[in-house]
């Protein structure tokens, strides 16, 4: 299971601290914590990457949008479907502002 942990002025540098997780198949690679760039576009974002469908499970932008996910898992994996990371990733990518 995906854990995501957050604390709010908990912290006299920073208001938000944020530290997830990602369950997923051992044989599933995971790039570490870096600035990726989503699209040409859009800021870069500070997260660990799906290097095998290039998303991202946790990442903030400089214009204050935030996105996350986490998943529980059965053990089975529909090989077909479309990465979950690319949720997270497509909407911080996106240009326009979600209310």
């Amino acid at each position: 299971m995906c854990l995501i942990a957050f604390a709010t002025d908990q912290h006299p540098r920073f208001s938000l601290v944020l530290a997830s997780n990602r369950d997923e198949f051992f044989d599933r690679p995971t790039e570490r914590l870096g600035w990726w760039t989503l699209n040409p576009d859009a800021s870069d974002v500070p997260s660990g990457r799906d290097p095998q469908a290039g998303g991202i499970w946790l990442g903030p932008t400089a214009p204050g949008h935030i996105a996350m996910l986490t998943n529980v898992r059965d053990g089975t994996a529909d090989a077909s479907a479309p990465a979950r990371s690319r949720i997270v990733t497509d909407w911080l990518a996106a240009r326009e502002s979600t209310p």
